[in-house]
């Protein structure tokens, strides 16, 4: 129980900085793991999973991460039905 407190409390103090770069914690987390990623691109289930949210809440975060400019949304070229994100500038220099 301590940890989930702590890490309560660790979002409510960063939340205002987030907020003034109009990120929830969601977003600033898939920042990171794309950030992180092998040419700052991954597939939306492999993010997913990394963050442990439901992919349909992915979808959600991506679409407004998209719409801010943070990240691109592309079809992967060898299978239609995968969608890879990919780091923006813009994304890589909020972080």
């Amino acid at each position: 129980m301590a940890v989930v407190r702590t890490a309560e409390a660790f979002k409510r103090s960063v939340s205002s900085t987030f907020k003034k770069y109009r990120l929830s914690f969601p977003q600033y987390n898939v920042l990171r793991v794309l950030d992180a990623s092998t040419n700052g691109q991954s597939r939306i289930t492999n993010v997913s999973r990394i963050m442990l949210v439901p992919g349909a809440n992915m979808t959600g975060i991506a679409k407004r991460l998209e719409k801010a400019g943070f990240i691109s949304r592309i079809s992967d070229p060898s299978d239609e039905r995968v969608t890879v994100l990919k780091i923006t500038p813009k994304g890589k220099s909020t972080l």
